[in-house]
């Protein structure tokens, strides 16, 4: 199961498909570094703000996020090569996380 934690967002440099930098806290969120114990696996969304890319994943925080196993992308379910446009990150409760709760693909 991975760690939650509330109101943790931020940006990152484009990352490709590898580790994520992260660059610091959107207007009324928290850093990760603020939230997240080191080590701790996670639930993390990325989006591309300009492309509207985006992938669903468990990742290892440390003092950047390890993207370990994509759960859902705009990609076909793999990691997305995420370049050049404003990325956000969250961290989030993934879907498989959250027993007995009905999970709907949109």
């Amino acid at each position: 199961m991975a760690l939650f934690a509330n109101r943790v967002w931020e940006t990152c440099n484009a990352p490709g498909t590898g580790v994520v930098t992260m660059l610091g806290a959107v207007l009324g969120y928290f850093t990760w570094a603020a939230k997240v114990a080191n080590p701790s696996v996670v639930g993390y969304v990325m989006v591309d703000q300009t492309s509207g890319d985006v992938e669903v994943g468990y990742g290892t925080w440390t003092t950047v996020l390890t993207r370990n196993t994509v759960i859902d992308s705009s990609n076909g379910g793999a990691a997305v090569n995420f370049t050049g446009n404003p990325i956000q990150v969250f961290l989030t409760a993934v879907a498989g996380d959250i027993g007995n709760i009905k999970t709907v693909n949109t």
